[in-house]
């Protein structure tokens, strides 16, 4: 993607207009991304969360230990 990004700006050819678009672009992609990899980070957040809770909670007493 950087590698589009840097295209774009030695290309002395494209006119301001063209330039401003192809740059949206690649940073409506880099977003896209971003959020996608978020999302993922998210769901491993909750689960590596659900599983501490797990380890971390006190185990029901049996009528022995009562």
């Amino acid at each position: 993607m950087l590698n589009i990004i840097s295209k774009i700006f030695s290309d002395k050819s494209m006119d301001p207009v063209s330039n401003i678009i192809s740059i949206s672009k690649a940073i409506l992609t880099l977003l896209e991304e971003k959020r996608r990899i978020d999302g993922e980070l998210a769901k491993h957040k909750v689960l590596l969360m659900a599983n501490l809770k797990l380890i971390t909670m006190e185990h029901p007493k049996t009528i022995d230990e009562q």
